[in-house]
């Protein structure tokens, strides 16, 4: 059975590179959902990506301010 898109146009499989606050993190588009601790870090991560799809596919990567949290997330 297939899983759905967590994102249109983004595989939940990409893999991706998420930096917050100075601390990277290597992990699937599907890993974010469960890896963090606190919302907050979810959340940040979550904007990033939905900024990433909005692009539809001239961005590789994006990064900015959320809540206090610097975030970045990359495809690798």
């Amino acid at each position: 059975m297939r899983t759905k898109q967590l994102y249109v146009g983004i595989n939940n499989s990409q893999k991706i590179r998420v930096i917050l606050n100075g601390v990277g993190i290597y992990t699937t588009v599907a890993g974010t959902q469960s890896i963090f601790a606190t919302a907050l870090h979810r959340i940040a991560v979550e904007a990033g990506l939905l900024e990433i799809q909005k692009q539809k596919g001239a961005i590789n990567g994006y990064a900015s301010r959320w809540c206090g949290i610097d975030f970045q997330v990359d495809f690798v």
